[in-house]
C-alpha cells in the first residue's frame, strides 16, 4: 500500500526503538529492497522535473499538466511541483488513485509542502478505461506518472493501461514507468518473512515487449531505461507515438478488471 511505502521512503532511525526492534528496523530498511525504493524515487524525481522544465520552457507560462496513475502519496509529484516553484514554473497535477486514504494522505502532504493548488485527487479504478479518458479530455497532458502498480498487474491489464496512457499523453509526451526486475534476490525474504504482496516480476525485455505490444513504441531501441544500482527496479522513459493503438473498450470488447490490495 501507498502506508508501506511512505515508511520505505521517508525512513529515519527512530530514537525510542531499542533492543530487537531497532535491530530488525535496521535490517529491513537498510536492505537493498528498501534502498532501491528509496533510489528509484529519487531517479524519478530527477526526470520528471527535467521534463517540466523543457516543456516549460517550450511553452512559457502555461502550465505543465501532469497526470499520476495509482498516485499514492504521489511524493515523487509533491518534491518536483516544490521544487519548480521557486522558478516560477506552474504544474497542474492528477492524482488518480483506488484507494481513498492515500488520497486523503496524499492531499494533507501536499497542503503541508505549500503545494496544494497544484494537485487535483481523484478515486477512480484506472482500468475503467473510458472513465479516465473523460477525466482526461480537457487536458493537455504532458507527463504521465505510473510506477509501481505495473508490479502487481498481468499482461494483459499493463497493455490496457500503456493503450490508455498512450491516448492520453499529448505528442511527444512523456511516460515514466517501471517494474521489479527478476533479479530481485530478496523476494522469498520479502514474501514469506514481510508478507509483501507477491509481485509480477519482468526483465527489461519482457516490459519493452509489454510497451511494443501495447503499440506505445515500435521496437526496444525506441525506449529509454535506467536500472537502479541495486537492480531491483528498472525506469522506462518512453515518448508517446503520434498514432495510438485502439483501446479494446472502445472496440467493445470486455473491460479487464483486478482486485485492488487490501489497506
Amino acid at each position: 500500500t501507498a502506508l508501506s511505502l511512505n515508511i520505505v521512503y521517508n525512513y529515519s532511525p527512530n530514537g525510542n526503538v531499542r533492543g530487537f526492534d531497532r535491530w530488525m528496523e535496521k535490517i529491513w530498511m537498510l536492505m537493498p529492497a528498501a534502498q532501491a525504493v528509496r533510489n528509484r524515487k529519487i531517479k524519478v524525481i530527477g526526470q520528471m522535473e527535467t521534463e517540466v522544465r523543457k516543456v516549460w520552457n517550450s511553452h512559457p507560462g502555461k502550465p505543465v499538466n501532469v497526470v499520476f496513475f495509482a498516485g499514492g502519496f504521489v511524493e515523487t509529484g509533491i518534491a518536483v511541483a516544490k521544487s519548480v516553484r521557486e522558478s516560477g514554473i506552474v504544474m497542474r497535477c492528477m492524482v488518480l488513485d483506488i484507494s481513498k486514504s492515500a488520497l486523503t494522505q496524499a492531499r494533507l502532504r501536499a497542503e503541508d509542502a505549500g503545494v496544494p493548488e497544484m494537485f487535483t485527487f481523484v478515486r477512480i479504478n484506472l482500468l475503467n478505461t473510458k472513465k479516465v479518458k473523460a477525466r482526461l479530455s480537457e487536458m493537455d497532458v504532458r507527463i504521465i506518472e505510473m510506477i509501481g502498480i505495473l508490479d502487481y498487474l498481468t499482461k494483459d491489464q499493463a497493455i490496457q493501461l500503456f493503450r490508455l496512457a498512450q491516448s492520453c499523453l499529448a505528442p511527444n509526451g512523456l511516460l515514466l514507468t517501471g517494474n521489479v526486475l527478476p533479479t530481485f534476490w530478496e523476494a522469498p525474504f520479502l514474501y514469506t518473512v514481510i508478507n509483501w504482496p507477491m509481485m509480477k516480476h519482468r526483465t527489461v525485455r519482457q516490459f519493452a515487449e509489454i510497451l511494443h505490444e501495447a503499440g506505445f513504441i515500435p521496437h526496444l531501441s525506441a525506449a529509454q531505461w535506467f536500472v537502479e544500482p541495486h537492480k531491483v527496479f528498472v525506469i522506462f522513459e518512453v515518448r508517446c507515438h503520434p498514432t495510438p493503438t485502439p483501446d479494446p473498450q472502445d472496440q467493445g470488447m470486455e473491460v479487464l478488471k483486478f482486485q485492488p490490495l487490501v489497506e
